[in-house]
């Protein structure tokens, strides 16, 4: 018994400093670089050339390759850690991501912090500075000059009080921030034009002269009934147009003292509308929603399109259903064209005649990496999608020579249930049997054999040799010949 008792207290003892060695290990992780390039949900998009860049929450910022329209191709991955890409702005050649994260542990309070970073090489962002801004709901940000102008608001559900903040980067690397404004309600958007801001709270337009912001100035208010929240403005000469719900108001902006309605038009929304994105391209309006019927139907987004050739007469051209439940929440015009963001991916929409849009690319980054295995500089990761009862997987090659800038290879179809790499090859479980395929040129993967098992699960690959589970049972596998494996128990 005695015995038993050393042994057990020694193997606690064991325990307490391995655990205590891990521990210390545990705070010199450092994350590198994003190895995979999920998408968390993407939210916003800025173009620059052939590339756009998709702020996708939790998962950072993509990078996308649209020199081709019709093939949209994610070419890079980058972001700061642990926090959540939820804006992009570019001016010449600087980024500028707004990061929002929930605190832990306390649902109330939302930390935001501004990044910038130079775009010189498009495909490889430089960090410059990164700013902690002040707590709570981040609106949109707005660029003028060499100032940001942005607004936090602390509880934008009861009685709200929002702060106006402007960030001058005339030095990238060492930004200046300053709060400038404050008012009483929840700042929906922003937008600016020479030395006058538009900020659009709940039911008023405030107008505001910043041409010294060291003394902002109110210059008027323009109250309306009808509107019972306004979403996004954008301006354009002596003409607002102002989202509201299921209305675009064209406003008469040239006398900023007495400003008055031009015309307006009802889009024929739902009975709960959540307005994502606004956008201007020619004559058109184009804004990205989300739509619930509240007649159990399902809720869907749409872009809808809205003539505004004559600001006296607007006409709702109509919506185009954003593919399913993926809700679309961010657009941005190519040409005639209009990329957007929606779900895990993007759609690529020729608007040339708003009234009958055409789809013509997308790229989807589908659903959740399932599988990991690595071998030399190639990382290789299984994805798995379920959606409305079917499924889908793929396998991701990518290459990890640089960590802090993991690149996707290739992509190709597959099921597996399990996968490991050996050599040039690589073995894939699935409720068919054992696949093998040649990996070794990883834009051309192909399969070379297979072998038919009624419950493939996991397997690993040791020399010429793969061990599986078919349904509890362990089976062997010779793969010294990988186009005749040979199942040996």
């Amino acid at each position: 018994m005695k015995i038993q008792n050393v042994i057990f207290v020694a193997l606690i003892a064991m325990f307490v400093i391995y655990s205590s060695a891990l521990a210390d290990e545990s705070q010199n992780v450092e994350l590198v670089g994003y190895a995979f390039d999920r998408w968390d949900y993407s939210s916003d998009i800025t173009l620059y050339g052939d590339v756009a860049y998709v702020s996708t929450g939790k998962t950072g910022i993509k990078i996308v390759d649209i020199s081709d329209v019709n093939n949209p191709t994610p070419i890079g991955a980058f972001g700061e850690a642990y926090t959540g890409a939820i804006s992009a702005k570019i001016e010449s050649e600087l980024l500028f991501i707004a990061y929002s994260n929930k605190i832990s542990g306390d649902q109330d309070r939302v930390e935001n912090h501004m990044a910038v970073y130079s775009i010189q090489d498009a495909t490889h962002p430089e960090l410059q500075s990164y700013t902690q801004l002040e707590n709570g709901v981040f609106s949109q940000f707005l660029i003028n000059g060499n100032r940001i102008y942005f607004s936090v608001t602390d509880n934008p559900w009861d009685e709200s009080h929002s702060q106006l903040f402007v960030m001058d980067f005339t030095d990238p690397q060492s930004p200046e921030l300053s709060e400038f404004w404050g008012v009483d309600d929840f700042v929906q958007d922003i937008f600016i034009t020479g030395d006058i801001a538009y900020i659009l709270v709940r039911e008023d337009i405030l107008i505001l002269n910043i041409s010294d912001p060291d003394n902002i100035e109110l210059m008027s208010t323009f109250p309306d009934e009808s509107f019972g929240g306004n979403n996004r403005i954008i301006v354009e000469g002596d003409v607002a147009y102002v989202l509201d719900y299921n209305y675009v108001v064209c406003l008469d902006v040239s006398d900023l003292e007495n400003i008055q309605i031009m015309g307006e038009v009802f889009t024929e929304g739902g009975c709960v509308v959540t307005i994502y994105d606004l956008s201007k391209v020619g004559d058109v309006l184009y804004f990205a929603e989300k739509l619930d019927w509240c007649d159990g139907s399902p809720t869907n987004g749409y872009v809808n399109a809205i003539d505004v050739g004559d600001p006296n007469n607007p006409v709702f051209l109509g919506r185009n259903e954003a593919w399913s439940s993926k809700f679309p929440t961010g657009i941005e015009p190519i040409g005639e064209s209009i990329l957007v963001s929606l779900g895990k991916g993007l759609k690529v929409m020729d608007y040339s005649d708003p009234e009958f849009p055409v789809e013509i690319g997308e790229f989807d980054s589908g659903g959740d990496a399932r599988h990991v295995d690595l071998s030399g500089n190639s990382l290789y990761v299984v994805e798995h999608e379920s959606e409305y009862g079917s499924s889908d997987e793929k396998l991701h090659i990518m290459d990890i020579s640089n960590p802090g800038n993991a690149n996707l290879t290739s992509t190709n179809n597959i099921l597996a249930n399990g996968i490991d790499i050996e050599s040039d090859f690589a073995c894939v479980l699935n409720d068919s049997g054992l696949i093998v395929y040649d990996i070794s040129d990883p834009l051309e993967v192909s399969e070379v054999s297979s072998f038919q098992i009624e419950h493939g699960g996991q397997i690993k690959i040791r020399g010429d040799l793969a061990y599986m589970n078919d349904n509890g049972y362990l089976v062997t596998f010779d793969l010294s010949n990988p186009d005749q494996p040979e199942i040996l128990s």
